[in-house]
């Protein structure tokens, strides 16, 4: 499984790398949304789903799924955020993201939820 994951605060990112490498996730880093659309440019093909901070420099996480969803459609995408609201997830739910996710969290639930979407994927398809 390889996973994009997308935050600009650089300790959490590593923490949250550091956590799904060691379950066995192969994990691409990204710090903003402009080099997480250039990396799914490259390698989308590849990448199993996306974990995105909401709060981004930049574009904020709903606008890159955005964008990746002009690549793929059925792109798996999960967000991310310190300052969930009511609105943001509606925001969120309406432009077709899986799941929002409050932090703090722990990382080893991201790893669950993200395998538990993948097999449910591979199931559908």
């Amino acid at each position: 499984m390889k996973i994009l994951v997308i935050d600009d605060n650089e300790l959490l990112l590593e923490s949250l790398v550091l956590t799904l490498e060691s379950e066995g996730i192969d994990v691409l880093p990204a710090v903003n949304g402009n080099d997480a659309i250039e990396i799914y440019s490259r390698m989308g093909d590849a990448i199993d789903a996306l974990v995105s901070d909401w709060r981004l420099p930049g574009f904020n996480g709903i606008d890159v799924f955005k964008a990746l969803r002009t690549m793929n459609p059925g792109v798996k995408f999960f967000l991310i955020s310190g300052y969930v609201d009511s609105a943001v997830r509606s925001q969120a739910r309406g432009a077709g993201i899986k799941d929002v996710v409050q932090k703090p969290f722990r990382s080893h639930d991201i790893s669950g939820m993200l395998k538990n979407a993948i097999t449910e994927m591979s199931l559908v398809n």
